[in-house]
């Protein structure tokens, strides 16, 4: 193990070793993005694929720009605004526990989601015919299905689950309602399995883990253990589909694996995170043109229509001097494709604050708004070591659809401000 390994995984293990501190917030921007990137970066420098490679001092640099430039942005805005009172955990739970939500209002919002979800779905496998599930070439039939624009509200399958667990969590009793909603989440949670896309699976599970964190005290080391166990399951099933069935260790060999077949599991989850930053350590070195934006904001130039023209009228490639089927990148390297490392370092850290806002603006006005849009960002801090979810036009529209609901469905409770003030009362008191 090289001494960059040992270092990155005492690193992870010493920020493990902080979330058994009492009254520990476990998914704070810089424990959750340091553990994230001391794992990515410790991994990497094993080198036990053939396809990694050495990396040149420049590449380092431009790694370590990117990774301390977002901890600088938490860092700042904590700085500014470290004198100001904010809320413990479990005061969080107690004041969103009293605020009162429209469970009248969340109940017909899924409903009309749910018909609206169906109604694309049955257009697209109308469209094209099958299932990706079901087609010849799985692969290749899920990115044919889409119709773009319409297939938003497929990908906001996420949401619709989440409205529904949400529903469990804060609308006491309703049984039947509950009852029903059971069956929708069924219905969305297998439906969505036949299009063999496995990126939002994950998003609802984060986004769910994170809410009910900080809104209820359900989260037991237990259940957490058995709903990952659940969906990393339903995700390998879904990868075996995705990829060849029917050449034996097939991940392992196209690899170049350098230990024995006996672990050839594990492949899959190494080479998922390592390559994203080999992709990046080998692309820094060699790019001579910038692309100004069109990358950054990419859920913009889809919007608007001009990315595939832009595309097209520049000969702009979204993935360059790749040397394998591995074609993903950390989140950084948007801003370094656009904008050089001028980009790297700004605009890493304009992402790093916006995290640490929104967290300190839970932290600070505890509601379901702000739990569900922070939940929201800890996906992107989650995966930063493999894509940049906020250029994605999918993202951005679920990130969108999951404020407007929240906004929707919150009412002011006159109990909350009692509860607000009797929870400063104690706080001060205990001071």
């Amino acid at each position: 193990m090289s001494l960059v390994s040992l270092f990155c995984f005492s690193i992870a293990f010493l920020i493990v070793l902080s979330c058994f501190r009492r009254g520990a917030d476990i998914f704070s921007p810089a424990r959750v993005f340091g553990f994230v990137w001391a794992i990515a970066i410790g991994l990497t420098d094993l080198k036990l694929s053939r396809l990694q490679h050495p990396w040149e001092n420049y590449a380092w640099i431009c790694l370590m720009i990117g990774v301390l430039s977002f901890l600088l942005g938490i860092l700042m805005v904590n700085i500014i605004i470290f004198r100001c009172p904010r809320y413990s955990v479990n005061q969080i739970r107690t004041i969103v526990y009293f605020k009162d939500i429209s469970s009248t209002v969340l109940f017909r919002f899924i409903l009309i989601f749910f018909i609206l979800y169906s109604v694309v779905y049955l257009i697209e496998w109308n469209k094209y015919g099958t299932l990706p599930l079901f087609a010849s070439y799985p692969d290749r039939a899920r990115s044919e299905i889409p119709i773009f624009g319409i297939h938003l509200l497929i990908g906001g399958m996420p949401i619709i689950l989440f409205l529904i667990i949400e529903y469990f969590i804060i609308v006491p009793s309703q049984i039947k309602k509950k009852l029903l909603l059971a069956v929708l989440f069924l219905i969305v949670l297998l439906s969505y399995f036949f299009l063999l896309n496995r990126f939002y699976y994950v998003l609802f599970f984060i986004v769910t883990l994170v809410f009910a964190y900080y809104t209820s005290r359900y989260i037991r080391f237990k259940n957490v253990l058995f709903a990952f166990i659940l969906l990393v399951s339903l995700l390998a099933f879904l990868q075996y589909f995705r990829e060849t069935r029917y050449v034996e260790n097939f991940l392992y060999v196209v690899s170049g694996m350098k230990y024995s077949k006996t672990y050839a599991a594990l492949t899959g989850p190494y080479m998922y995170i390592v390559m994203n930053l080999e992709n990046f350590a080998r692309a820094v070195v060699r790019l001579e043109n910038f692309t100004y934006g069109y990358f950054s904001f990419d859920f913009f130039m889809a919007l608007t229509g001009l990315k595939h023209w832009l595309s097209g009228y520049f000969g702009l490639q979204e993935r360059v001097f790749l040397v394998s089927g591995y074609n993903t990148f950390p989140f950084f390297w948007d801003f370094y494709y656009d904008f050089g490392l001028i980009g790297l370092m700004l605009l890493s850290c304009l992402l790093g604050m916006m995290s640490s806002i929104l967290h300190l603006y839970m932290r600070f006005k505890p509601s379901i708004v702000s739990i569900a849009l922070y939940s929201m960002m800890l996906f992107v801090i989650i995966f930063s070591f493999f894509t940049n979810a906020l250029t994605s036009l999918n993202f951005v529209f679920n990130f969108g659809l999951l404020f407007f609901s929240q906004k929707l469905i919150q009412k002011k409770n006159v109990h909350s401000s009692k509860v607000h003030d009797s929870i400063v009362y104690a706080s001060n008191s205990s001071r």
